[in-house]
């Protein structure tokens, strides 16, 4: 029941993000907001227990904070179930992404991590709501354990070695993640 539900709504949340009608045009935005709620609700217990993402997303959230502590930028390409992933790992929220329900994952959303020089790592999530076809996108405040703004690179680590299982953590000859993940199948690439 609840997986049919939760599908449905995000089919139509799909078809509301191409600008085709939802529901076979019986559905409008404010109903889809509202409804994502089911999808929300059966992603938080089908994707994000921490048994269900360590194996999934330890390879991800791993090389993440290995990309984080160096320079430069890595980016990662990938699905609202690696957001759920680096969610759960790394023990992220984002409460404020109106007019969705916290911890939605919509199409072409992305989690920012940034590491400032003093080593304190702070996130936003981003994310468009379809309104228009500008592809604009609105920054959403994400929030580390216990609802902190930032939280030190050392402190984040430590927690997520926690979490993170080390036999599912890839690694090539070069120490960077090149490989494909079996679970998701998405293949990072660090720029």
């Amino acid at each position: 029941g609840t997986f049919a539900a939760a599908s449905w709504v995000e089919a139509m949340l799909l078809q509301y993000g191409a600008g085709l009608p939802m529901g076979y045009g019986r559905v409008n935005a404010s109903d889809l907001y509202h409804l994502l709620e089911i999808n929300v609700y059966y992603r938080s217990i089908n994707d994000r227990p921490l048994s269900v993402e360590q194996r999934g997303g330890s390879n991800l959230a791993a090389h993440m904070l290995t990309d984080l502590a160096g320079a430069g930028a890595s980016m990662y390409v990938g699905h609202d179930t690696n957001l759920d992933e680096v969610a759960v790992l790394l023990d992220l929220a984002w409460e404020s992404v109106a007019p969705y329900p916290p911890n939605t994952t919509t199409p072409g959303s992305l989690l920012r991590l940034h590491r400032a020089a003093d080593n304190t790592v702070t996130a936003d999530f981003l994310y468009t709501t379809f309104d228009t076809d500008a592809g604009a996108l609105t920054v959403a405040p994400v929030t580390f354990a216990g609802s902190a703004a930032s939280v030190k690179l050392a402190d984040l680590q430590e927690q997520a070695a926690t979490r993170i299982l080390p036999g599912c953590v890839l690694q090539s000859a070069s120490g960077r993640a090149v490989e494909e993940i079996p679970r998701r199948g998405v293949l990072e690439r660090p720029l």
